[in-house]
């Protein structure tokens, strides 16, 4: 089973998906709507998982540096209020602090039209990254 991940916007939401193993993260969408709809995205969500076998899902949650929520912190908050409403599956946090910015380093020579269009699922991907290496790695090392 996969691992999804999530980099939540009001606009644009990026989406990764992790391999069989759970040990690599791929980017897979972004998906775009013209207002902050949280019943789009869990549509989209749920086709996602039909047709990739997801079993966890992991929700970049942006946090100031100082550890002090944003406006943008509530709005993923009650995203995964709803999210855990209409899907039965382990939903995660993980602080999503600089993965833009690691995002956008990452594809710097694209020009700027095509940048926006995948900077969100390689954020995901990162978050989903970082999932994958610092959590649920570890658990698989705590449990044997």
């Amino acid at each position: 089973m996969r691992k999804l991940g999530i980099d939540l916007g009001k606009i644009r939401t990026g989406f990764a998906i992790s391999d069989d193993s759970n040990k690599i993260s791929l980017p897979l969408k972004t998906f775009i709507q013209k207002n902050a709809n949280f019943n789009n995205i869990i549509l989209e969500i749920k086709k996602i998982l039909l047709e990739y076998q997801i079993d966890t899902i992991v929700i970049g949650l942006p946090i100031k540096i100082n550890n002090e929520k944003t406006k943008s912190t509530i709005f993923v908050e009650n995203f995964k209020k709803h999210l855990e409403k209409e899907i039965n599956l382990p939903i995660f946090f993980v602080n999503e602090y600089n993965s833009s910015v690691l995002a956008n380093l990452s594809i710097n020579e694209m020009k700027s039209k095509k940048r926006k269009t995948i900077v969100d699922k390689i954020s995901a991907q990162i978050i989903l990254n970082d999932f994958l290496n610092n959590y649920f790695i570890k658990e698989k090392y705590d449990e044997n």
